[in-house]
Parts: C-alpha cells; sequence; structure tokens
C-alpha cells in the first residue's frame, strides 16, 4: 500500500504541477509530453510501473490459477501488437452498420475513423465495453490458431531434421 500511496502522490504533485500535459489521453497520442521537462516520462513510467507491478501483485491471491488470466498474461506481447488492428475490426463493422442503415450506429464519425489511429466510436454506454470485449475474445481466438499453426510447422520441420 506504500508503494501505491507514494507513487498515487507524486502523480498527484505532478498534474497539479504540469496539469493536462502529462494526462494519459495527451501522451497516448504518441506526440509525447509537452511540458519542456525532460526527466517527467521517466518519472511518469517509473510510478506508473511500481503502481500497477504493486496491484497485480495483490490481485494475484484473488485470483489465482485462473486459465484465461493466465492465458492473457502469456500472451500478452501478441495482444498488445494487434489490438488496434482487432479495434479498427469492431469500429468498421460499426461504420458498416451504419452504413446499411441501422439507426444504432448513426453516431459514427467516417472521417474520424479514417484519419485517427486511435478513435473509439462511443456514442452509446455499450460501445467501449462491446469493444473491449469484441477485441479481447478474437484476439484470444487468433492467438490460439496462431499458436496451432505454428506448433504444426514446428513438428513438420523438426521430423524432416536427421
Amino acid at each position: 500500500i506504500a508503494v501505491c500511496l507514494i507513487a498515487a502522490v507524486i502523480n498527484w504533485v505532478l498534474i497539479s504541477r504540469y496539469g493536462n500535459t502529462i494526462a494519459f489521453p495527451v501522451c497516448s497520442s504518441m506526440s509525447g509530453f509537452q511540458s519542456g521537462n525532460l526527466l517527467l516520462p521517466l518519472i511518469t513510467s517509473a510510478t506508473g510501473t511500481a503502481f500497477w507491478l504493486k496491484i497485480a501483485k495483490l490481485l494475484v491471491p484473488m485470483i489465482g490459477h485462473n486459465r484465461l488470466v493466465n492465458y492473457i498474461s502469456e500472451n500478452t506481447f501478441f495482444i498488445m501488437t494487434h489490438h488496434i488492428g482487432v479495434k479498427h475490426l469492431f469500429i468498421g463493422f460499426c461504420l458498416l452498420g451504419h452504413q446499411l442503415g441501422i439507426s444504432a450506429f448513426s453516431g459514427i464519425d467516417k472521417q474520424q475513423f479514417l484519419t485517427d489511429g486511435l478513435y473509439l466510436y462511443t456514442a452509446h454506454p455499450w460501445c467501449a465495453p462491446a469493444c473491449i470485449l469484441f477485441t479481447m475474445v478474437v484476439l484470444i481466438f487468433i492467438c490460439k490458431i496462431w499458436q496451432n499453426i505454428t506448433k504444426t510447422f514446428s513438428n513438420l520441420i523438426l521430423k524432416k531434421q536427421p
């Protein structure tokens, strides 16, 4: 709890000093920190990492050896390298629904979808949770298929060795 509290206090001080220039939505646009402080990205990375590692350690006893959580954690790199593409697939389905005249998708911004890599359709309260669920389910499915393909090819290659 001390680590989390210290990290939270440091971040509170930084946000009080630098305001919105270090907020996640601003920095996640890949435009970088706009504060001019060269140490700020290192400090926020260290406090964020310390905070979330401590939260993860606190959650381990509650989650235990959950197969789904372990599968996701063992395939984090695959999931993180493909999540934006699968998120865009979901939004593409929403855009298709809009073009087919489904009123639930009337608020989608086609131009922003085509030009903003981080665009998320949030016109309805169900959009963001549905996008996250769709993305995770599809990624787990694709990851499983990819593992089966690579395992099959590995077995074929290894059997041909003298």
